[in-house]
């Protein structure tokens, strides 16, 4: 049945709903309060990893002792900002309820399943040839400058190989003969050969130029939403700055770092943090990279492309703020001598850097799913790094959750009501 569907979010979770949502049929709004193809896009500056190795939450054991001691490194890459504020002790403390073992073995399979789903679905559209968005299947690559994290990489193996990914682990001839261009610093590497990147912004513009021909599907971008109306457990419209109102049969919540304040609307507890992360983009040197790479103790993402390559990190939670801290910024370009000695990074002294607003959940998990609380509420958010990599797995629960059917993932440990 063809339904008329609001999407509050136009980066690349709700233009993905929208693409599946409308290839169903439905029309489809998509309301932003930036433009879908604009800089302030959260996924425009990121890494563009898809990354079914990535199965381990945020909330992890260890995470807090560390997050102490590199709140006295301005340089460091992980950063929480306190401040005076009841939802930030909330969201700390379900982060720190969540940063144990059991959580991370529950969590890894659903994390492992929906990020291979979205992987499978990246294939599927380069497969269609509706999209050119540079995607290549080349494997992602942690490498570590000390024996003690390449320990603890090797030791994620074991649990990596028993959810079905592949893995492989390199020593100094190993990564020469994979990455003979550049020279390296490192004692050795882990290589997931099942990853695979793309260029964010060739995907967000080839989308969003696709939905933007369809007649099924309208744009209202530049725009917030003053009020959200609803009666008992049903959303009947949503009002515009200029007081427009639109009415749906669905609503789909995918506002990123600020679903939580909407929910608030709706007497609805979303916690979530915005966490902040830079990147710098500059053309390829003559020693080049060809393999998307984690720097593992810097916690910085670096992925090449043809002629350009990105270096991203940093996790900064806070609020919704998005001053550019320089500090930060010298903690990624500091940390690129230590695993490329001969790198030139005097090149980043005129690249102006890109920062975005990450949604964070406690728990490191999305929220996914119907509200129990709003019978035609579906969430599609909380996505923390891994938007980019989980959003076309989650467009098309979203639209099989409309449809009525069940979602070929188990999404119960997504459940958006979880806090509530």
């Amino acid at each position: 049945m063809r339904r008329n569907i609001i999407v509050i979010g136009g980066g690349i979770i709700g233009l993905n709903c929208a693409y599946y949502l409308s290839e169903e049929g439905h029309h489809v709004t998509v309301i932003d309060r930036h433009h879908p193809t604009g800089s302030l896009n959260c996924s425009a500056g990121n890494a563009g990893m898809i990354v079914p190795s990535h199965f381990v939450p945020l909330a992890t054991p260890g995470i807090i002792g560390q997050g102490l001691k590199w709140l006295l490194n301005p340089r460091s890459p992980f950063y929480i900002r306190p401040k005076l504020d009841m939802d930030m002790f909330y969201w700390l403390y379900k982060f720190w309820r969540s940063a144990n073992e059991e959580h991370v073995t529950r969590s890894s399979p659903a994390i492992k399943a929906i990020n291979t789903l979205g992987l499978d679905l990246y294939k599927e559209m380069h497969q269609s040839k509706k999209f050119d968005f540079f995607f290549r299947e080349q494997g992602l690559l942690l490498l570590c400058k000390t024996e003690k994290f390449l320990e603890e990489e090797m030791h994620l193996t074991k649990k990596a190989n028993q959810l079905g990914l592949e893995t492989k682990i390199l020593g100094q001839e190993g990564l020469r003969q994979l990455e003979p261009g550049i020279k390296m610093d490192v004692a050795g590497g882990v290589l997931y050969p099942g990853d695979a990147h793309l260029s964010p912004m060739a995907f967000i513009e080839n989308l969003y130029g696709y939905l933007s021909k369809k007649e099924n599907v309208e744009f209202h971008s530049n725009t917030e939403i003053k009020e959200i109306k609803k009666t008992n457990k049903v959303i009947s419209s949503v009002i515009l700055q200029d007081n427009k109102e639109l009415k749906a049969d669905e609503f789909i919540l995918a506002a990123g770092s600020f679903s939580g304040d909407l929910a608030k609307q709706l007497n609805i507890k979303l916690p979530i943090l915005g966490g902040k992360g830079y990147s710098l983009t500059i053309d390829q040197q003559k020693e080049k990279l060809k393999t998307p790479s984690i720097l593992c103790e810097a916690r910085v993402a670096v992925t090449p492309w043809e002629n350009r390559i990105r270096f991203g990190g940093t996790m900064e939670l806070g609020g919704i703020e998005h001053q550019v801290n320089p500090l930060r910024i010298e903690g990624i370009i500091n940390s690129i001598n230590t695993y490329f000695p001969n790198y030139d990074i005097s090149v980043f002294k005129n690249i102006t850097p890109w920062s975005g607003l990450r949604p964070c959940p406690p728990d490191g998990l999305p929220y996914i799913g119907r509200f129990k609380k709003i019978q035609n509420l579906i969430s599609a958010t909380g996505h923390s790094m891994m938007g980019l990599s989980l959003a076309p797995a989650t467009g098309k629960i979203v639209n099989a959750l409309v449809k009525g059917d069940t979602p070929e993932i188990d999404i119960r440990l997504f459940a958006p009501d979880r806090f509530n």
